[in-house]
Formats: structure tokens, C-alpha cells, sequence
């Protein structure tokens, strides 16, 4: 039986264009067979994603391997099985609704 995780993230980091990186981003976890839910903006990253170990494992060498994101921590749960029922990465105008301005948000990177 296979083992499984899941995972709990985010950075805070200047993302050019959400919408493509999303879109790029849902193919890689689709490849991986994550399952979860992950928010783009271009303050960020921010999300919380489940997969077997090995698949859990080379998302976060993947994301390690940009230097956006080669900081980012992850807080690991173990799991009997998938946390969740689909995969959705979606593209937002703010990680979390603060309604802070440009410079706020510069300065909570």
C-alpha cells in the first residue's frame, strides 16, 4: 500500500503572470497526480496539496529548484490516502484579502 502526504505551503514572492503559472502549474501537479487546492497571485503561492510520498517528494525538489521558491518551506502531514477529491490551481488578484496596497505587500516579502 502506498504511502501518501500532504502538504501545506506558501510563499510570498513577485509571480509575473498568475494566470499562466497556474495554468502551467495545474499540468505539472495533473503529471504528478496531485490532488489539492493551490492560489496563485503575484504576491505568491499559497496551498495545500496531496500525493504519495514520491509524488510529494519531487513537487517539492521541483519547486526547491526555482529559485522563486528555494526557501519555501513545507509543513508535511502524513496520510492514508488522498486529502482531497480534485486538483484546483486557480489564479487570484490577492493570496489572502488584506486590501493592502502595492507597497504593504512588498514589504511583507
Amino acid at each position: 500500500m502506498e504511502k501518501y502526504q500532504v502538504l501545506l505551503y506558501y510563499q510570498y514572492v513577485k509571480i509575473e503572470d498568475p494566470e499562466q503559472f497556474a495554468q502551467d502549474h495545474k499540468a505539472f501537479c495533473q503529471e504528478l497526480g496531485l490532488k489539492g487546492r493551490i492560489l496563485i497571485a503575484n504576491e505568491g503561492i499559497n496551498g495545500t496539496a496531496s500525493g504519495t510520498i514520491e509524488a510529494t517528494q519531487a513537487y517539492m525538489d521541483a519547486m526547491h529548484a526555482d529559485p522563486r521558491f528555494s526557501q519555501m518551506p513545507f509543513k508535511i502531514d502524513p496520510a492514508d490516502g488522498h486529502a482531497f477529491q480534485k486538483l484546483k490551481v486557480k489564479s487570484r488578484p490577492e493570496l489572502v484579502t488584506l486590501r493592502l496596497g502595492e507597497e504593504d505587500i512588498n514589504r511583507l516579502k
